[in-house]
């Protein structure tokens, strides 16, 4: 049998794994709320940007749905990129 602290050990480098990448569980469908707090924007705000289609979300009857992978792939897309050797001249003021 396994060494149990070095099974311990394996099992946390995989939720560190899965935690890192921020894909706890990809599969998750999420409510408009759920997703609200997931982005940590106004359920308001959520819900018209799944109106315009700017995020990826499902209608079911009247209920918003979100796929958390979906939802975590748009947003790694939407996020800037830092300037990669490039200079940047400030003006004084």
């Amino acid at each position: 049998m396994d060494n149990p602290f070095e099974q311990i050990s394996n099992r946390l480098d995989r939720i560190e794994s899965l935690l890192s990448r921020g894909i706890a569980e990809p599969d998750k469908t999420l409510t408009l709320e759920e997703a609200a707090s997931y982005l940590r924007v106004s359920v308001s705000k959520l819900y018209s940007l799944a109106r315009k289609g700017v995020v990826p979300a499902g209608k079911i009857g009247t209920r918003w749905l979100f796929r958390q992978a979906a939802l975590h792939k748009w947003l790694e897309q939407k996020t800037r990129k830092p300037l990669e050797g490039k200079v940047v001249k400030l003006k004084k003021a």
